[in-house]
């Protein structure tokens, strides 16, 4: 698998690395930085590095990035970043007209409009 990252999972991407780099065999010199001060210290207890407890932080600061959105798999519909689903920008700027015609959302071109509209629908509720 390949993830993506927002720029506060760095530690934990470069973990991830090390672990598919040595095939799972971690050992003492996996890094520790995406951990917390105490998870790091449980697992380096008296010295001694715990490769299972480790290995089952790394997995659970992986599940949690992919339910907060900071992780993401590159070859995933459904994990993928935000932006990769968005339209271009530079196709947006281009034919902003068209895809808004396709979609049949001519209507909603302008922003004001709209806002002014929902404001008004609004306030008659109240």
């Amino acid at each position: 698998m390949t993830f993506q990252g927002e720029p506060g999972s760095r530690e934990l991407l470069t973990a991830i690395q090390c672990f598919k780099d040595k095939d799972g065999s971690v050992d003492k010199t996996a890094p520790l930085e995406f951990l917390k001060p105490v998870e790091r210290e449980a697992v380096t207890d008296r010295g001694k590095f715990r490769v299972s407890l480790y290995k089952a932080l790394l997995f659970l600061h992986i599940q949690n990035g992919v339910k907060s959105g900071t992780l993401n798999l590159q070859h995933s519909y459904k994990y993928r970043p935000l932006d990769d689903y968005l339209i271009e920008r530079g196709r947006w700027s281009r034919d902003k007209e068209l895809l808004l015609e396709r979609a049949g959302l001519q209507a909603l071109a302008n922003p004001r409009t709209v806002l002014d509209n929902l404001d008004e629908a609004l306030h008659a509720q109240y």
